[in-house]
């Protein structure tokens, strides 16, 4: 009995001593030759508890080391990174951030991001001050915007990620990468006043060579034999082309500098429609393609840019001539839905791939000439800005059995 009662004792002194985290010690067989099985269970469990608990040190151990890693790398990125808390709390901010804001480390970390950044002037690309709605930029599905810093006389353009995660608490925290984009800005400003410059100066000589191909077809310098009429009748449709083209390349230009302007006066929309229908009737004709318009509206007057307005047309109607199949039909609808004035203007060619559609408004996006080759050039993309200055919508609907529609949504005023 005594034997059993100095047993218990030991294995509660081997326990205590588990508790404090001592797993060295053992019972000794030699010494309780009666309870071998229970002996040999109990040290085995004590070495499966030494052999778990050096498992979690070495992983704790490379835990740690992966964590030291990361914190590097965080600390070595070029870009700007930061984590904050559900209520914009700076938790974490790397060392090139640290540099950007002008302050210490120690000072950032707890802060209220809102009142750091109050500090900072704040503008968008045209040099505009703007104040910040955090709660759009955080609780939206917006993820990307480019904003400039003004940071004691030094202009900082930085495009910034947003990426909502939840923390261990299944809190929201946000994870921001800032990139600095300046000289990328820079470079590209450069790059357009010199494509700007160019296309401008290109003007003086398609206007030169326009007057002249008129000249002769007024047959100013004698008379022209039909064939020679029409020669110069095709070079001056291909002039006529290449000047649409230059504008087209300097008017996008203007629109990325902000200083493409437009000017609404009230007039009638489907007027603006028949008669950019009448002017390139005659390329429809060469297809055997016919305009069918259904007009469900009675008034169609709206505050346009007329010209700008023409020119979306211009785009859209020889895009469906382009791409109808010879005798059929484009179908051009006028009608009101809600507030805004829709012009459908559809045909029956070879469908736009799904997978292409959110794509084809953006600059010189093609396609696979064995599908439709859209949005060359600016003329889809700088349709979409022209609707959107009119406060206004163009979207495209395509299938293989209906076809492909272009809307143009105008609001109502």
């Amino acid at each position: 009995m005594l034997n059993k009662f100095d047993l218990y004792n030991n294995v509660k002194k081997i326990l205590k001593e588990v508790r404090f985290g001592n797993l060295s010690n053992r019972l000794s067989l030699d010494k309780y030759t009666d309870d071998t099985d229970f002996i040999n269970d109990f040290n085995n469990m004590l070495e499966a508890l030494d052999d778990r608990e050096n498992m979690i040190k070495e992983y704790q151990n490379t835990m740690q080391a992966n964590n030291e890693y990361l914190k590097a790398l965080f600390n070595m990125l070029n870009e700007g990174a930061m984590t904050l808390s559900e209520d914009l709390k700076i938790l974490t901010i790397n060392t090139t951030l640290v540099k950007w804001l002008r302050k210490s480390k120690t000072n950032l970390i707890g802060q209220y991001l809102p009142d750091i950044l109050k500090k900072y002037s704040v503008c968008n690309l045209q040099n505009k001050i703007i104040k910040l709605d955090y709660s759009e930029i955080f609780e939206s599905d917006k993820k990307n915007l480019i904003l400039v810093f003004n940071i004691k006389k030094i202009s900082l353009t930085v495009s910034i990620s947003i990426k909502k995660f939840l923390d261990k608490d299944k809190k929201t925290n946000y994870f921001i990468i800032a990139k600095d984009i300046t000289s990328d800005i820079q470079l590209q400003k450069l790059k357009n006043t010199f494509v700007a410059t160019l296309t401008h100066d290109l003007k003086v000589p398609i206007i030169a060579e326009e007057k002249v191909l008129n000249l002769l077809l007024q047959e100013a310098f004698g008379t022209l034999q039909p064939l020679q009429k029409e020669a110069l009748n095709n070079m001056l449709i291909n002039n006529n082309d290449m000047m649409s083209l230059v504008t087209t390349i300097l008017d996008v230009y203007k629109l990325e500098d902000g200083v493409f302007k437009i000017n609404p006066v009230k007039t009638d929309i489907s007027e603006i429609l028949m008669s950019e229908i009448d002017k390139i009737k005659y390329i429809a004709d060469e297809n055997s393609t016919k305009f069918i318009t259904n007009n469900t509206t009675p008034n169609t007057e709206n505050f346009v840019d007329v010209n700008e307005i023409s020119r979306v047309f211009k785009n859209l109607l020889t895009n469906a001539i382009e791409f109808a199949p010879q005798n059929t039909n484009i179908e051009i609808n006028i009608y009101k839905q809600q507030n805004y004035l829709c012009i459908d203007i559809k045909d029956f060619g070879k469908e736009i791939p799904k997978e292409n559609i959110p794509y084809i408004f953006e600059r010189y996006f093609t396609t696979e000439k064995k599908y439709r080759k859209v949005g060359t050039g600016l003329g889809l993309y700088l349709s979409k800005k022209i609707i959107e200055l009119h406060n206004g919508e163009i979207k495209v609907e395509s299938s293989k059995k209906n076809g492909t529609t272009f809307t143009v949504k105008l609001p109502l005023k």
